[in-house]
């Protein structure tokens, strides 16, 4: 892992935590890919990485994105803050637009399981809380598809970059 924080300091990275969605799990590292971002990391209790499901829907991917795993919460935010990563997730609480926030570099995108979100621990020590705004008028959509979320930040980053 050293070596990996020496030779790619400069870059995103995606951290999946807790993700078991199969089919989300390889659109989020197809789309990492696609935008650029220099590693994926999976969380401790995230699906099989190498599922057939997710080997799938990464569509080639998955062998061109680094993947780490991570055993817990200490490791991740070790590992994020020797490669000076700001711990960055969508959140509706105390957040800012995210077209308004510095995605261009040097950010870990921490992306929650489908049903219970990101993690307390790791909540707790985010740098940047990003908000995607919902115009559903309706009020219907309670939120986003984790894989559609990331979408939109890893474009977002794109577009800048």
């Amino acid at each position: 892992m050293a070596e990996f924080i020496e030779k790619k300091s400069s870059g995103n990275f995606v951290v999946l935590d807790r993700l078991q969605d199969p089919g989300n799990i390889g659109t989020i590292i197809r789309t990492a890919d696609a935008a650029g971002y220099k590693l994926v990391i999976a969380m401790k209790g995230t699906a099989d990485i190498f599922s057939p499901k997710v080997v799938r829907s990464a569509t080639g991917s998955l062998f061109r994105v680094p993947i780490a795993f991570m055993e817990n919460n200490d490791e991740l935010i070790d590992f994020c803050a020797k490669a000076k990563k700001k711990l960055t997730a969508t959140c509706l609480d105390d957040s800012k637009f995210y077209y308004e926030e510095d995605l261009e570099d040097n950010i870990a995108l921490i992306v929650g399981n489908e049903g219970n979100g990101i993690s307390t621990p790791i909540r707790n020590l985010l740098n940047e809380r990003l908000l995607i705004p919902s115009y559903n008028l309706s009020d219907t959509a309670e939120s986003l598809n984790v894989a559609t979320a990331t979408a939109i930040i890893c474009s977002e980053f794109r577009r800048r970059f």
